[in-house]
């Protein structure tokens, strides 16, 4: 979906979906003629970045989450490969 359906969707002003995506807590898609698609991972994110608001955190501490998020994320497909692969040899 577009920005505007997607700040519609969520009760925001485009200007905020704006500067999450600046702040780089959003990552929509760009299309080549520079409109930002946002998708299934970015309504996931959306959704928890505005419960973390409503809870006071600030966008610093919501990024550190995010971030230990995708850092979690990463090590599970990595130990997950790592264990697959040392499974497959034997």
């Amino acid at each position: 979906m577009l920005i505007k359906q997607f700040a519609t969707k969520y009760n925001l002003s485009t200007d905020t979906v704006r500067y999450y995506e600046k702040e780089g807590l959003l990552h929509p898609h760009k299309q080549d003629n520079g409109y930002r698609v946002y998708d299934v991972t970015c309504e996931h994110t959306i959704k928890f970045i505005l419960v973390l608001r409503q809870l006071s955190f600030t966008l610093q501490e919501i990024k550190q989450l995010l971030r230990a998020k995708a850092n979690f994320k990463y090590l599970q497909s990595t130990n997950s490969t790592a264990i697959l692969n040392k499974n497959h040899q034997h």
